[in-house]
């Protein structure tokens, strides 16, 4: 019996396989596809999925029909394919490297037994935006993340109303919103900001912790200037995470009409766009012809060199301009760490625990009072991810917390740690990294000159590409999609 005839019986395995064959010829198995497809939708809603395909494109001439590559299944990838799929002068071929969809978007299902949390993107930045709108529709409450803290400063637990009475805290957010406002002649890095605004040594850890984790690295390595309007800017943003139903299943169910378009486990190796059509080579020689690309890889694999594992190599090289406005962006190691406690350390109506220690911040993700149960997550990024957490196993950066934690609060804090989950991104063959950065140096154009077509053939999406101070954002990376397909249907107009 065929994989098609298990699931679907009678004429109807035969209808929708004759319908389906030009889709999947180049496909390494049906069983791919059948996995990504029942991730995302119920069985008994498979074959409307798949009768989408006969649609009145199958209608139109094929040599009509302009083929279009899409390179990666991240969010830009799989919105642009939907904005295609919409238009039947259109077919569209998806290559993902991995063996999953979403790229850094990543969920882990009932964590802890306490349901689902974000192992990449965890936050939706306003509600003015595409990404607010999916998710809002999703059958899945779109609930405000924002909240007050508690401050661990050397051995003494802060309240928000308490750390608001302290100086040194008083003149750090003073600093703090200097830096939001910053704008000078010469570039320089956060840290470099810090030392001259004469941040005070013992609230440096605070300034560090709400700064990181909207620049994607170290303070040592952003630009003060530059990441101000992209990154610094998102503290005063709302900020709203999914509730039941996560990301990623949120992801599959939006897009579940392009996921057989997905072909998973094809990892680019070459791009030649020398002749009249451009030819794409996977890791297995295998080429297929497309008359546009959108590339929407991660901006750490773009730049990559060819002779690197996972890297592209591209004929005839990409322009100069874009290698250079490449360089003066940065995507680093980041590394996400999810702690089930079994203690209520942290004040009431606090979200965020701010410490001193390595892992300085960490967000309240899940509560259960009545159990005692609650899950907290940390984002670390930059060199504190390479140099330090990148070369520790998670059971040696659990050892490290709990020590840490003993030292400043109690034994009976560190030994609330009763369970974890670390996901080193960096480490991710096909993502190498969190999100991107402007480094010290870099310039308001880099990321128009990335985003910027080559020969009107090659497109390139993704949150890197976003020019509208979105970047690091998943609605930034839609709407990188929206701009790419918006010009190719001028192209082609």
């Amino acid at each position: 019996m065929s994989i098609f005839t298990y699931f679907f019986l009678g004429n109807l395995t035969e209808y929708l396989y004759l319908c389906n064959t030009q889709i999947y010829k180049e496909m390494q198995s049906r069983r791919s596809f059948i996995k990504n497809i029942a991730l995302a939708i119920p069985a008994m809603s498979m074959a409307s999925v798949m009768l989408s395909s006969c649609s009145k494109k199958d209608e139109l001439p094929r040599k009509t029909r302009k083929r279009i590559g899409i390179i990666g299944a991240g969010v830009s990838g799989l919105h642009a394919a939907m904005l295609l799929h919409e238009n039947p002068q259109f077919d569209i071929e998806i290559l993902e490297a991995g063996d999953r969809i979403g790229g850094r978007i990543h969920s882990m299902d009932n964590a802890f037994g306490m349901g689902n949390v974000e192992l990449g993107a965890s936050e939706i930045y306003g509600s003015n935006n595409t990404w607010f709108g999916i998710v809002n529709r999703s059958q899945s409450a779109v609930v405000a993340s924002q909240g007050a803290a508690t401050y661990v400063i050397g051995e003494t637990i802060y309240s928000q109303s308490q750390i608001e009475k302290d100086t040194d805290f008083i003149q750090m957010e003073r600093q703090l919103t200097e830096l939001k406002q910053f704008q000078s002649g010469a570039d320089m890095s956060i840290d470099q900001f810090m030392t001259n605004a004469q941040v005070p040594e013992r609230v440096k850890c605070i300034f560090e912790g709400k700064t990181e984790q909207f620049i994607g690295t170290t303070v040592d390595r952003a630009s003060a200037v530059y990441n101000r309007s992209e990154g610094i800017e998102k503290m005063s943003e709302e900020k709203y995470r999914s509730g039941a139903k996560s990301f990623s299943n949120i992801l599959l169910d939006n897009y579940a009409p392009v996921l057989p378009f997905v072909l998973n486990n094809t990892a680019v190796q070459s791009i030649d766009y020398t002749g009249s059509k451009i030819k794409v080579t996977d890791s297995l020689q295998v080429e297929r012809v497309y008359d546009q690309l959108i590339i929407t890889v991660p901006l750490s694999i773009l730049k990559l060199s060819a002779n690197k594992p996972n890297g592209i190599s591209f004929k005839p090289e990409l322009p100069s301009s874009k290698r250079e406005a490449m360089d003066k962006l940065g995507m680093d190691a980041g590394v996400r760490v999810l702690l089930k406690v079994n203690k209520k350390f942290w004040n009431n109506g606090s979200s965020t625990i701010y410490t001193d220690g390595t892992i300085g911040r960490f967000e309240v993700i899940k509560s259960d009072d009545s159990k005692s149960q609650y899950v907290l997550s940390a984002s670390v990024h930059g060199a504190k991810a390479e140099e330090t957490l990148n070369n520790m196993s998670e059971a040696e950066i659990v050892r490290m917390i709990k020590n840490e934690w003993k030292a400043s609060m109690s034994s009976d804090v560190a030994n609330s740690i009763v369970d974890s989950k670390v996901i080193f991104w960096s480490k991710e063959a096909h993502i190498q990294g969190s999100f991107s950065y402007h480094k010290v140096g870099g310039s308001t154009e880099s990321r128009a000159e990335l985003a910027r077509p080559v020969e009107n053939r090659l497109y390139f999406a993704g949150e890197a590409c976003n020019t509208g101070n979105n970047s690091g954002t998943v609605h930034g990376a839609i709407d990188t999609a929206e701009t790419a397909v918006k010009a190719i249907l001028k192209q082609l107009a």
